[in-house]
């Protein structure tokens, strides 16, 4: 294991000027740049040729950089709902998958074989009354979803194979010593995993903040009665606008150098209230929610059916 150069981002984070934070955005996306110009074959998680010989082979991916990714492929993904909580022991489909279809229906799957395993998610199952009854229904919701899978995925371009670090957070990067707007490592691979681009689309967690956000090209300023309010309340609303100028730019920053990131985020920022947009990130973990959320966005979906087939370009 190669031993990383450098501090740790929590170490120096405290420490660090806006204007460094914004220079370690800037370092940040262009890795996540290079990642997502990778054009991988499918879906799943990297592997060495040699551990894994029969897996889907990269030996046609070009890196961004020229070199071949020949000793790599492509095998069943580690992403954690796949394997945590007992996972591990059902004989799932893991991958890896040529299309987006079949990489939605084994997810979907997926949830089927926990739902009707015993031990699973037991408190989630009491929501339509007896167990049984609740798992008849929530197997019934997941085969409808399946059946209208073909006419709801997004275009190819937004369900392209895309590998991006999904836990980027203060822990897991690691900055020059010198200079810490510089990036010298990133830590925490193992959960990494290739999936549809616009569900891989989203803020790192360590730009990411809960504070309302004005999304597009608009510029987070101070509140108009600033001058008015308390000490107090000044140090909130300045610490408020720190935040939001740091995601801010990491979105004008990859709409400049990975546009295909924020294109992805725009396409589904559900100003349609668009169910389709909520009900794949929800089908990840329907087997914990339990079946009313997935059933409430199948109605609205059916409900919908024609607008968003008209939409898509798709018969309805």
């Amino acid at each position: 294991m190669k031993r990383i150069i450098g501090h740790q981002l929590s170490d120096v984070w405290n420490d660090m000027s806006q204007a460094q934070r914004f220079g370690l955005v800037r370092s940040l996306v262009a890795i996540e740049a290079k990642l997502v110009k990778t054009e991988m074959p499918g879906y799943g998680s990297l592997y060495y040729r040699d551990d894994y010989p029969d897996g889907m082979s990269m030996d046609d991916v070009l890196s961004p950089a020229g070199f071949t990714a020949n000793r790599f492929v492509l095998d069943p993904s580690t992403d954690r709902p796949f394997w945590v909580d007992g996972r591990g022991a059902l004989d799932l489909d893991r991958g890896p998958w040529a299309s987006a279809s079949e990489y939605f229906s084994a997810i979907a799957k997926r949830e089927m074989e926990c739902i009707c395993t015993a031990a699973q998610n037991e408190p989630s199952l009491m929501d339509f009354g007896g167990k049984d009854t609740a798992r008849e229904i929530h197997i019934n919701l997941l085969n409808q979803f399946l059946a209208i899978l073909p006419y709801i995925l997004p275009s190819q371009y937004f369900c392209s194979p895309t590998l991006l670090h999904q836990d980027l957070h203060l822990e897991n990067i690691f900055v020059d010593s010198a200079d810490p707007t510089k990036t010298s490592g990133i830590i925490d691979w193992q959960s990494t995993y290739s999936a549809p681009l616009f569900m891989q689309a989203k803020f790192p967690s360590v730009f990411d903040c809960d504070d309302p956000y004005p999304w597009g090209a608009v510029y987070p300023e101070l509140p108009d009665d600033f001058a008015d309010m308390s000490e107090d309340a000044k140090v909130e609303a300045q610490e408020h606008l720190n935040r939001v100028r740091l995601k801010k730019f990491y979105e004008m920053a990859s709409r400049k150098f990975n546009p295909a990131i924020p294109r992805a985020m725009d396409a589904f920022l559900n100003e349609n209230d668009d169910p389709v947009s909520f009900i794949f990130p929800l089908l990840d973990q329907t087997a914990v929610d339990g079946p009313i959320p997935l059933q409430e966005l199948l109605i609205q979906n059916f409900e919908r059916w024609d607008e968003m087939c008209e939409r898509r370009g798709v018969d309805a």
